[in-house]
């Protein structure tokens, strides 16, 4: 079966306007995945201009980066109707507040996992999360695995065809969209959460750790949180138990989404 797993970050102001993040984040993605000219990308061009795929070339991002129009960079591994890796870069939102973004800029990647080994994807994922907290402002990220590479897919944020899925999956991610607003908060805790510097001034590093942590690290007012010693999908039942007072002390400061509530007895609101 098609596993995916991989990472994202959302950001309190547009990736474009940090001074060398999204440099940073092509170069995490650029040397730790092994994109090459057989690597694909596109560009989406504002208002509403969706370029085609063309071979990638780090000059043909930098160039990118310089076009204020340009509000998406796109990356993709593998053949179009099954990839290994696809990455989706939002960084720029559209000036003109009639279409401007219904929530915060990202950045994210997911990997089929029998291309690329779930420790090699960790490590990436890590890279990205400590780029963004040294040079953008984020408001939250994670390191994740999903069952599958279309869930993956649906985690980072690059599709909201939650269709082909279960019931209990298509409810957690549109609860997840529902509200932009409440993505001031972290989504949930995933094996590598980032606490942007506004949730990490919330809590304490040392909260963490009483409350299960593995490692915490402070980075440029950020908190990154090693929740769980593998990557797992957040609704296994063992991460779930390892976890549950490290879910219990991070709830305030998440979405609250009702699937996250296993175990916590919470009330919730759908």
């Amino acid at each position: 079966m098609s596993v995916g797993a991989g990472a994202f970050v959302y950001f309190g102001a547009d990736p474009a306007g940090a001074a060398g993040l999204v440099e940073a984040a092509v170069e995490v993605l650029e040397s730790g995945l092994g994109l090459t000219k057989l690597s694909q990308m596109s560009l989406y061009r504002m208002p509403f201009h969706q370029g085609k795929w063309r071979g990638y070339a780090r000059k043909a991002v930098d160039e990118a980066l310089a076009n204020a129009d340009v509000a998406v960079i796109n990356l993709r591994v593998g053949s179009p109707d099954s990839p290994d890796m696809v990455a989706k870069l939002q960084v720029r939102s559209d000036p003109d507040p009639h279409r401007a973004p219904t929530g915060p800029r990202s950045i994210g990647f997911v990997c089929e996992t029998r291309a690329w080994t779930p420790d090699v994807v960790v490590a990436v994922g890590r890279q990205l999360l400590e780029a963004a907290a040294r040079l953008g402002s984020p408001i939250s990220g994670g390191v994740f695995r999903a069952p599958t590479f279309h869930q993956g897919h649906c985690e980072i944020g690059d599709t909201i065809d939650y269709d082909p899925e279960a019931p209990a999956f298509r409810d957690r991610m549109s609860f997840d969209r529902k509200d932009y607003l409440r993505w001031e908060k972290a989504r949930r805790l995933y094996p590598v959460t980032l606490l942007g510097p506004k949730l990490a001034s919330q809590v304490t590093a040392d909260q963490a750790t009483a409350a299960g942590a593995i490692a915490v690290q402070e980075i440029n007012g950020s908190l990154l949180i090693d929740a769980y010693p593998t990557i797992v999908e957040t609704w296994d039942p063992e991460f779930l138990r390892a976890t549950l007072e490290l879910r219990r002390w991070l709830w305030p400061n998440t979405i609250q989404n009702p699937a996250d509530n296993v175990g916590l007895g919470f009330k919730t609101r759908r």
